[in-house]
């Protein structure tokens, strides 16, 4: 065997083994390992599973970027959202993420604490790993810088889906009576507790199935767009929900036609009871596709007008 200066060769070609092998695995380990609370809750509690991260977002007054010079451009909070938004979609498609909401929250339906949002995203994410590599990205302190000048307050949700359905992201053709989607954020009781005493026993759940199943409801041309269990194993203990429903509606409209007071047993406001009886807590923001600011102002005087009896009662 030849040998030079540095040794045999055959020493330093196992060495050189050795370090391709320490890399490789140091790799693989940073791969298999979360570095974030939500990856190493995701990995320890979900496994493998697919989840959707929900964010309810308060936007500031005006923007507060550090370096207001250089970004000034930006000038609406709802615009430095967007920007944060669209910086990191590149990124997330190649990690299989896909957004299913950005829609903007119309003024009625805040009287609820803690229920007071402009802005409601959803996304659904393949695994743990999807998340680690959008949060590992170099594209995220670029996005973040957009964020944090846009979001005053924010709740997030994590929650594992049990129905999704394809939405639409385009803007609607009619602003004034636009698609609504109500995103129910919904924390259910151990038991149901009805008014009148009726179905002794019943448990929270039960008593939403009722409310959910039948009549007018069952015919309107309404579609759930997201079913999903919220786990607490993968949320702070904040996020106190059960269960996120968001169901689209064709218009205000026909979501102010179908809540209206009425005397069938299988209507509505009937049937409502059993979710009164059934939520403990309930935040129901109705949201729009975003839109320009102007014009969800718009819909949002209309929509006051259409709801103004309704929104109490059912908010």
């Amino acid at each position: 065997m030849s040998t030079n200066r540095w040794g045999s060769a055959r020493t330093w070609s196992h060495c050189g083994l050795m370090v391709a092998v320490v890399l490789t695995t140091a790799v693989a380990v940073a791969q298999e390992t979360p570095h974030t609370d939500l990856g190493v809750r995701l990995a320890e509690h979900h496994g493998e599973g697919a989840f959707i991260r929900l964010e309810d977002v308060k936007l500031r007054e005006r923007v507060a970027y550090r370096d207001g010079a250089a970004l000034g451009a930006l000038k609406t909070p709802a615009g430095a959202y967007r920007a944060y938004l669209s910086t990191l979609t590149a990124i997330e498609e190649e990690a299989g993420i896909k957004t299913l909401l950005v829609n903007s929250a119309l003024q009625q339906g805040r009287k609820r604490p803690n229920c007071d949002w402009d802005m409601v995203v959803v996304k659904y994410y393949p695994g743990w790993r999807a998340w680690e590599e959008v949060n590992g990205s170099s594209l995220r302190q670029a996005a973040y810088a957009h964020r944090e000048a846009a979001v005053a307050n924010d709740h997030v949700v994590v929650a594992v889906p049990k129905l999704i359905n394809a939405t639409r992201l385009s803007r609607p053709d009619d602003p004034a009576d636009t698609m609504v989607y109500v995103v129910n954020h919904l924390e259910i009781a151990a038991e149901a507790n009805y008014a009148d005493g009726s179905y002794p026993g019943s448990t929270g759940m039960e008593a939403y199935e009722r409310y959910q199943g039948g009549g007018p409801l069952a015919d309107t041309p309404r579609e759930l767009i997201v079913i999903a269990d919220v786990p607490a194993d993968l949320n702070p203990p904040v996020a106190q929900w059960t269960r996120i429903n968001i169901v689209r509606y064709p218009s205000l409209l026909q979501l102010a036609q179908l809540t209206r007071p009425s005397e069938d047993p299988d209507s509505w406001s009937k049937k409502s009871r059993h979710k009164e009886a059934a939520i403990a807590r309930h935040c129901g923001p109705l949201t729009v596709p975003t839109m320009p600011e102007s014009s969800v102002a718009a819909a949002s005087q209309v929509s006051d007008q259409i709801l103004a009896l309704w929104i109490d009662w059912f908010m």
